[in-house]
């Protein structure tokens, strides 16, 4: 009986709620006569592409709530489909003639993929990227026919995507089956509410569903692409408009270059009033779509209209691995370079000046060196000539007088006597040859000999 009583209320509760989720089933639609020729043609070659339109432009929403939601028409083959930016709302084309677009998706809940892009893989549609709930996401979304739901395509990793604005952040070129990421823009706000730039150029193959990274993008395109718009893609690259230059441009990420048009195919872009038309590219031609005049114009495009500038979008990983590498062995070379001189600063032993001025003044050779280093030069000329053998480093120390000295007083003495003596040596005959040399002991490889090479030793008897 209870159960009887609620009934009522409960149908109400019921019919409220398919009021609000439900939606038009299908849109009849007065087609642009030139516009959708494409729609009619769609299937002849299986070709894909995607075109995004104004608010409101096919699908008329402008009594919803998504009636500031941007529009892609997408043609997979032989299909047409339209998606709602945020939404997850897909409208198939069944009739190009009357231009009927028929809701195909079961979706709920949306808001999660604002600014994201639609095309098509396989003449399979799908959605990348974008952003809602508070986040950047880098989901690739594939739309099933059978379920009438979008479900999450697996990839190497999760790298948060978003198409914003007309710069050429986000597109698909279905020309090499890639996504590419010109610069992505991340935001979580349950962690911050600044948006990171990561200015790395990514790209994702459809083929293997992985990401990888290109490079960096050039600090000069970093600072034009808020100039730039982003027309359509061909198989040359992506054709954008640079509005302070008033110039095209045409961006060709695979190939890391962008090329100029020539200004006799430049001249036939309505460049004063781009925003009032739609660009889509075929089969060796650009279209441009008069929104105003529902009409059609095509430009022929091909290789031979293009001029290459020798610009590289970005610098290529391998790169910018180089240029780091080369840049930190450059500097350890420097941080060499001064070590190397400060030591040899620090060690270099500078002969008196008192013996500097007896070098150009004294008649007396004698005078030259001092009775310690003569007495040093005495034992090592005797060692060779009358007992032909080096001098021990013991036999140094007792000529030196340092015999009961601490190890480094010793080490410290002999080299200030020896410095002494090449020094003077160096100077009195113009050459950068040492008198005193040493070399290991042949009994023992950790000790050093001290000799004189035997044609420098006529030379220094007359001093000493």
């Amino acid at each position: 009986m209870k159960l009887l009583k609620t009934l009522p209320f409960l149908l109400i509760i019921l019919c409220y709620s398919i009021s609000i989720y439900a939606q038009d089933e299908y849109y009849d639609i007065k087609t642009p006569n030139n516009l959708f020729k494409l729609l009619k043609t769609k299937g002849k070659d299986g070709k894909s592409t995607s075109i995004s339109t104004p608010k409101n432009f096919i699908i008329p929403l402008s009594n919803t709530r998504f009636h500031n939601n941007k529009q892609i028409l997408v043609i997979a083959g032989n299909k047409a489909f339209i998606t709602i930016d945020g939404t997850g709302l897909v409208y198939e084309n069944f009739d190009s003639v009357s231009g009927r677009f028929k809701r195909v998706d079961s979706t709920i809940f949306w808001g999660n993929n604002f600014r994201s892009i639609s095309f098509a893989y396989n003449n399979q549609l799908y959605n990348m990227g974008g952003y809602g709930f508070w986040r950047t996401n880098g989901q690739l979304r594939q739309f099933s026919p059978y379920t009438k739901e979008w479900m999450i395509t697996p990839m190497n990793r999760e790298l948060p995507v978003d198409s914003k604005g007309d710069f050429p952040s986000l597109w698909h070129d279905e020309h090499i089956n890639k996504v590419i990421a010109l610069e992505s823009f991340i935001q979580n706000q349950s962690i911050h509410n600044n948006t990171i730039i990561i200015d790395s150029v990514y790209q994702l193959d459809l083929n293997t569903k992985k990401w990888s990274t290109l490079g960096k993008i050039t600090n000069n395109n970093k600072d034009s692409r808020a100039f730039l718009t982003t027309l359509t893609n061909t198989e040359f690259g992506l054709l954008l408009f640079h509005n302070k230059k008033m110039k095209m441009e045409l961006w060709n990420v695979d190939s890391n270059e962008i090329l100029e048009l020539t200004k006799e195919v430049e001249d036939k872009f309505p460049i004063s009033e781009m925003d009032n038309y739609l660009y889509w590219y075929d089969n060796s031609f650009i279209y441009t779509y008069n929104l105003q005049i529902d009409k059609v114009d095509s430009i022929s495009f091909t290789a031979e209209n293009l001029i290459r500038t020798n610009t590289n979008i970005y610098e290529r990983k391998g790169q910018i691995d180089f240029n780091y590498k080369f840049i930190v062995l450059i500097g350890l070379f420097i941080i060499i370079l001064i070590a190397v001189f400060y030591w040899k600063h620090k060690t270099k032993k500078i002969a008196p000046i008192a013996n500097t001025t007896i070098l150009n003044t004294a008649t007396d050779t004698n005078s030259l060196f001092s009775e310690i280093e003569k007495a040093l030069l005495v034992l090592i000329i005797d060692n060779i000539n009358k007992r032909k053998r080096l001098t021990s480093i013991d036999e140094v120390n007792y000529t030196l007088g340092i015999s009961s000295k601490s190890v480094n007083m010793q080490k410290r003495t002999r080299s200030d006597v020896i410095s002494s003596i090449n020094s003077k040596y160096q100077i009195y005959y113009k050459t950068e040859a040492p008198l005193i040399l040493r070399q290991n002991s042949e009994l023992d490889q950790r000790v050093k000999e001290f000799y004189i090479e035997s044609e420098n030793i006529n030379k220094i008897i007359s001093l000493i």
